[in-house]
């Protein structure tokens, strides 16, 4: 679960049905040369709560490119961080830092808007930080869009323990009305996807807005 619109209520409710939560506290900024992982030390609530239950779903780390002055996703943060091996390994140690110093299960990355020419770069940058967290027996897991070419959802698959398939947006909001994810949309879509992915590494996303 993630990126609920009220998480905390949520997962005070729910807490004993989840396996996982995916909490976006990382956020990589517009020049792309380090990652902000500040959110963790602010969300209290959360750990508040976290550390008064008697169940504990494994918590995983989201970083994204959202740009927060704007609330899009930024491609050139992305783009700059991921030209580089020096880039690159600058943001991968400091994402196993925080995961590390907060013990939590492993990150996911929700990196959106990138380039085709930089495509090989990130499955570059998904296998040398896999490599990194497995070596502590942490989980690498990535968001991919139902828009992701399926040359990139095999490399992906690949470098990744688990793919969060995002099976929304058929309709959005500066497009045409329409549904989120109608249920024909969304079964063809999933169908489509699972060409690629093997069906042991997908997980389903549901787009629970309007």
């Amino acid at each position: 679960v993630w990126c609920a619109a009220n998480p905390l209520a949520s997962f005070r409710r729910n807490y004993d049905d989840l396996d996982w939560i995916v909490s976006a506290w990382g956020y990589l900024p517009p020049r792309g040369d380090s990652v902000d992982v500040s959110m963790i030390q602010k969300d209290t609530s959360f750990f508040g709560v976290y550390d008064s239950i008697p169940s504990h779903p494994k918590v995983l780390l989201l970083v994204n490119n959202i740009d927060r002055k704007t609330q899009l996703f930024n491609s050139a943060g992305v783009t700059a961080m991921l030209a580089t091996p020096a880039t690159r390994a600058r943001v991968e140690q400091q994402l196993l830092a925080a995961v590390l110093h907060y013990r939590f299960a492993g990150v996911t990355t929700d990196f959106e808007n990138v380039p085709a020419a930089s495509m090989s770069q990130l499955v570059a940058f998904q296998s040398e930080l896999g490599a990194m967290l497995h070596s502590h027996g942490l989980l690498l897991t990535q968001t991919v869009s139902v828009n992701t070419e399926p040359r990139d959802l095999k490399r992906f698959s690949a470098v990744n323990d688990y793919l969060f398939l995002m099976l929304y947006d058929e309709h959005y909001g500066k497009g045409d009305p329409g549904p989120v994810a109608s249920q024909r949309w969304y079964v063809d879509r999933a169908r489509e996807m699972l060409r690629d992915v093997p069906a042991s590494k997908a997980i389903f996303a549901l787009g629970a807005y309007g």
